[in-house]
């Protein structure tokens, strides 16, 4: 009755109609607002996805230039506060508030693994040094360095079944390019008075009165106008782990100089066997892992790279100490 009412008045009828039509249009131009806001947040969040991408993908390949350019077992780490770190920061006011960092993770002091039967684990007793940047508490620079801070304390070795593990530390001796490879070879675990032996190769001139002379000594057994004989000779030096890696003055190994040792462990069982190395100063690790990040707001990208060394590691494996000229 109230419905024929007010439809047979004209005014409310028409008030009727343009509260409808009101209500429509607001339920239609909400909806195309909220599809309008969302299809903005969604470019706006597309635009970062695609940038903070760009970002972590230029941390990576920053961090890679880094440790190319170092020693094993060189680890840093960056965030946009840090010198370098701020060349990954944009210009416009689209690329601002983006946050980048890298990680690098290659060296540790405690290190546990599982050799596999009748293989080998090399771990370089070294991690490579770089100056830090200005400014900066963990950055470091990216040109070139070859320093590397070397294992001279501490060192142990545990193994399951000790009596299964043999060892050995080989290192350079002398100088880069008349250097010789040298190293100490022992079995069962590893503590710092752990004796060691290591084996060298000797050569000693004889004249052609077949006299020993000092004089010509110097490898090639040649003096100008004078042809020697050589006679080649092995030999052993004993000393503790310790003073191969400190060339204790004192010790066998005083007049053999090394750099970048390398410790080679090898599992002469069947059955896998886990060992356990510490030391009181970081070593490289076999495994190297580089983790980026690039975030805006809601927008994250993040990149993993992890690298097995020991592939390239395992070339000592069929090194020869001293083989001389």
């Amino acid at each position: 009755m109230s419905f024929s009412l007010l439809t047979s008045n004209k005014k409310g009828f028409s008030i009727l109609m343009a509260l409808g039509t009101t209500g429509i249009l607001l339920i239609l131009v909400v909806w195309l607002a909220s599809l309008y806001i969302n299809e903005m947040k969604l470019s706006r969040l597309e635009y970062d996805n695609i940038f903070t991408y760009s970002q972590a993908e230029g941390a990576f390949e920053y961090a890679m230039l880094k440790v190319k350019n170092h020693q094993d077992g060189f680890q840093d780490s960056m965030n946009s506060s840090d010198p370098d770190g701020k060349i990954f920061t944009g210009s416009t006011a689209r690329t601002q508030w983006v946050q980048t960092s890298y990680n690098i993770e290659a060296q540790t002091g405690s290190y546990t693994a599982s050799i596999e039967g009748w293989k080998s684990l090399i771990i370089p007793l070294f991690v490579g040094t770089g100056r830090l940047l200005n400014n900066s508490t963990t950055s470091r620079d990216p040109n070139y360095s070859g320093a590397v801070d070397q294992v001279r304390n501490i060192i142990s070795l545990t193994a399951a079944d000790d009596t299964k593990i043999s060892w050995s530390i080989i290192a350079m001796s002398g100088s880069e390019i008349n250097g010789t490879s040298v190293g100490i070879t022992g079995t069962g675990l590893i503590d710092w008075s752990e004796t060691a032996t290591m084996r060298l190769h000797g050569v000693d001139c004889y004249s052609s009165s077949w006299y020993k002379d000092p004089s010509i000594n110097n490898g090639s057994c040649l003096k100008p106008l004078f042809q020697a004989e050589a006679l080649d000779y092995f030999y052993d030096l004993h000393g503790t782990v310790n003073q191969f890696l400190t060339q204790d003055a004192t010790s066998d190994f005083k007049n053999t100089p090394i750099a970048h040792p390398y410790l080679m462990i090898f599992n002469s069982s069947s059955n896998p066997q886990a060992i356990t190395l510490t030391t009181s100063t970081p070593f490289a690790l076999p495994t190297m892992k580089i983790i980026t990040e690039s975030k805006k707001w809601d927008a994250a990208q993040r990149f993993e790279f992890t690298e097995n060394k020991s592939k390239y590691l395992e070339a000592l494996d069929f090194g020869v100490y001293n083989t001389g000229n």
